[in-house]
């Protein structure tokens, strides 16, 4: 008998204990680690490495270079964050240009600054003849240069037209075979439709769009509202409105708009910039930190504004051929 009343009783104990510990884990939330358990996220030590590997090279190609108004060591925190997004975008490049199959190519970069990747352009595809599009708060467009730092001499100075793509007709460019949209997207506070429009007008028929933004469904955003029950959008930025992501996109939403404005999305993918072992698998169930889409421009473009990217605008609004940004600077 006193055996079997120490059995219920330890079986009591250890009832309590596990109500106290769901209690607890109720009131505490689950861990990263059990975010990735119940995604069922394996691991791939093997593809982790290389990854790291090839972020390092770029890296180390990247080291001592920044824009001559700035320094190498004030943008290092930048390029380790951005190192693997710039070795996914050189290899998106290439094959463009292969697909393209064109002896020379010309190439528009939106968002040049700070130039790591107009650098990396400049050393691996010296047959491209490249333009940059950057806004500064300029309210009259027109070309300029920029002086570079660069260890290995590939750059001295760089070209780009100082707009606004919200606002200001990119036409005095000229036209383009390939357009590079990488991390501007999420800043765009006014019309991103017409801008991707004003980039598309640029592209022959047949041009590629290379588009990279960040994921709002990627990992780091999922633990951070389950785990600390925080948001995910960016603060307000000290560099005004266009400092800050003002919205980012989903996967579908980009197809919708690029197919809307008259692209075929040719790849789609999520990617990890700071691989870890469970990387391979969330990317490939599309909780990678960016989006990478490349499309081909298929016709003459069209001003698609979808109905969900828009709210508080008149139909008569939103059929507007020009911009809906204010006209006066920022």
């Amino acid at each position: 008998m006193i055996r079997g009343h120490l059995k219920r009783t330890a079986s009591t104990l250890l009832e309590k204990l596990a109500s106290v510990e769901r209690a607890r884990a109720v009131a505490v939330g689950p861990t990263r680690a059990g975010i990735i358990a119940l995604l069922g996220l394996r691991e791939n030590d093997d593809y982790a490495r290389e990854r790291v590997r090839k972020r390092d090279e770029t890296i180390e190609r990247l080291s001592q270079c920044s824009p001559a108004n700035s320094s190498p060591e004030a943008l290092s925190g930048y390029v380790g964050e951005a190192a693997l997004r710039f070795f996914h975008t050189m290899e998106w490049i290439e094959l463009s240009l292969r697909e393209l199959a064109l002896p020379r190519a010309k190439m528009l970069e939106i968002g040049s600054n700070p130039y790591f990747l107009t650098l990396l352009i400049a050393e691996r595809f010296p047959q491209v003849e490249h333009l940059g599009v950057n806004y500064f708060g300029a309210t009259v467009p027109g070309m300029e240069t920029q002086g570079i730092i660069d260890a290995r001499n590939r750059l001295k100075e760089t070209r780009f037209f100082h707009a606004d793509i919200e606002r200001h007709d990119l036409a005095p460019t000229g036209q383009f075979d390939i357009a590079l949209f990488c991390e501007v997207l999420e800043h765009l506070p006014y019309d991103p439709a017409w801008a991707l429009h004003n980039i598309a007008r640029r592209l022959r028929p047949g041009g590629h769009l290379i588009l990279t933004t960040p994921n709002p469904a990627r990992l780091d955003n999922i633990v951070r509202l389950i785990e600390r029950h925080e948001t995910f959008s960016d603060p307000i930025s000290a560099h005004g409105i266009h400092g800050r992501h003002n919205r980012e996109y989903s996967s579908e939403e980009l197809g919708d708009m690029l197919q809307g404005t008259g692209f075929r999305v040719l790849e789609v993918k999520s990617v990890d910039v700071l691989p870890v072992s469970h990387s391979r698998d969330a990317e490939a169930r599309g909780y990678g930190a960016y989006h990478f889409v490349r499309a081909v421009l298929l016709r003459g473009p069209t001003l698609f504004r979808p109905e969900w990217l828009y709210r508080g605008f008149s139909a008569e609004m939103l059929a507007r051929s020009h911009s809906l940004a204010p006209t006066g600077g920022v």
